[in-house]
C-alpha cells in the first residue's frame, strides 16, 4: 500500500491523506471496506444539547 500526503493551504496545518492499494490484494479489500463503513456511518458527529425553554 502506498499513500500521499497533500497540505491544504488555509486548513490550518490539517493534510490530505490518500492511499492506494494494489489491484485485487487484501489492503483493497480492505480500504474498500473501510470506505464502505466511513460512508454508511450514522453516528453523528455533532450531539445537540437538549433544548432548554
Amino acid at each position: 500500500m502506498t499513500y500521499n500526503v497533500f497540505d491544504i493551504t488555509g486548513a490550518g496545518g490539517l493534510p490530505l491523506v490518500g492511499f492506494t492499494a494494489e489491484p485485487q490484494s487484501p489492503s483493497e479489500q480492505a480500504l474498500r471496506l473501510l470506505a464502505i463503513v466511513a460512508a454508511t456511518d450514522s453516528t453523528p458527529t455533532d450531539t445537540p444539547s437538549a433544548a432548554t425553554e
